[in-house]
């Protein structure tokens, strides 16, 4: 009995394997021709350009003997200053203009 199965089993396997191995011959499409270009990574730009305004971080209200922007402060706020130390010093150009 033992034999009848194994030797059922192996027809199963072999008719199987008989009809797996047919070539089917699938029509395929036709082949499509595509454009490519090649390209190449390239160092970037070390320059960059942006549109923009700038604004100051601190714009204070201050007052002197002469109007004018301030061009520079010596000073940070909070710190400790020694009597005739320069604090800040003012653009010349509005007044030297005023004065022409």
């Amino acid at each position: 009995m033992r034999l009848f199965w194994v030797s059922n089993l192996l027809a199963l396997f072999f008719i199987g394997g008989i009809s797996g191995c047919s070539e089917e011959i699938i029509p395929t499409e036709a082949d499509r021709l595509v454009k490519t270009e090649l390209f190449s990574v390239t160092a970037a730009a070390t320059t960059l350009t942006y549109p923009g305004t700038l604004e100051p971080r601190y714009q204070s209200q201050l007052s002197f003997q002469v109007g004018g922007r301030l061009r520079a402060r010596n000073v940070d706020l909070g710190s400790e200053v020694n009597g005739g130390e320069i604090l800040a010093t003012l653009d010349t150009r509005d007044y030297k203009l005023g004065t022409a």
